[in-house]
């Protein structure tokens, strides 16, 4: 015979013969032992069993680190008093908003088309307008004789970016406020930013 036919015929036998090759294969791995499992402890178990992890060696993923928001809500009430551009009080607390530069309400300043125009009083009247009546979520500390608001939005919506973008504040501080208030005196439409005197001598312009 040869090899040509033995092929043949080897081939016509293993499908037939496939069931029985596989229930072997199945016994024979059934036998075989698992590694860290005696021979009369069970794999698995319908009753409630306790697990002594100290004794799994199995390769566990680090905890997942979660930032914590430190932020806490502040409802203002429609009832409030603004003491300046940043500055607000109701009950017998005083707030400020952190990290900017106060406009007094009593404040003046140069158009840029010349005269001068009340930009103290139109900067307490936008802080007003913005937080009187909401829920603001900020981090609060303890300041001289006033509690300061850091972080601090109303929805998505940022104070401190929210009154430098209206040309009624400056970045005092802080980092993250420098994007807003560049962006807006580039625009120089708004506030105190159409004066271009006013980027580099905020205080008197």
């Amino acid at each position: 015979m040869t090899f040509a036919e033995r092929v043949i015929i080897v081939g016509r036998m293993i499908p037939a013969r496939l069931p029985l090759l596989l229930l072997l294969l199945a016994g024979l791995f059934a036998a075989l032992p698992i590694p860290g499992l005696a021979d009369d402890d069970p794999i698995w178990t319908t009753q409630p069993t306790h697990i002594d992890r100290a004794k799994q060696n199995f390769e566990r993923l680090p905890a997942k680190v979660v930032p914590r928001d430190s932020r806490t809500w502040l409802v203002v009430p429609d009832r409030i008093k603004v003491l300046n551009s940043v500055t607000f009080s109701f009950g017998d607390r005083i707030y400020r908003i952190a990290h900017l530069r106060p406009i007094e309400p009593k404040r003046v300043c140069q158009a840029v088309e010349g005269g001068r125009w009340p930009c103290g009083r139109m900067a307490s009247i936008f802080l007003g307008n913005l937080v009187r009546g909401k829920r603001l979520l900020c981090e609060q500390s303890e300041g001289k004789d006033l509690i300061l608001l850091h972080r601090c939005v109303i929805g998505s919506r940022d104070i401190a970016a929210s009154i430098i973008r209206e040309g009624l504040g400056k970045s005092d501080g802080d980092q993250a406020l420098l994007v807003p208030e560049g962006e807006a005196q580039a625009e120089a439409r708004k506030g105190l930013w159409r004066n271009p005197l006013c980027r580099t001598d905020f205080d008197s312009c």
